[in-house]
C-alpha cells in the first residue's frame, strides 16, 4: 500500500506527479480490498476490475475537486 503514503506525501509536497503515482497505486488495490480479495486471481477478478474501472471514472470526474479543492 504504498499509495497511502505516496498520494498524501504529493499533497503535502505539491507535487501533482507523486500525487497521482501514489493514489493510482492506492486505487489498483482499493477494489480487491473492498471484496476482500485473499489470492492473486482475485485481484484481476471481474468484480475487482469493474471496481478499478469505476474508481478510475469517478477520478477523473472529480480530479479538480482532488487536486485544486475546488
Amino acid at each position: 500500500m504504498y499509495g497511502l503514503i505516496l498520494a498524501p506525501a504529493g499533497a503535502l509536497l505539491g507535487s501533482v506527479t507523486i500525487f497521482a503515482v501514489g493514489a493510482g497505486l492506492f486505487v489498483d488495490e482499493l477494489g480487491y480490498l473492498l471484496i476482500g480479495g485473499k489470492t492473486h486471481e482475485e485481484n484481476y477478478s471481474k468484480t475487482s476490475l469493474v471496481l478499478l474501472v469505476i474508481f478510475i471514472v469517478l477520478a477523473y470526474i472529480f480530479r479538480e475537486q482532488i487536486l485544486f479543492g475546488r
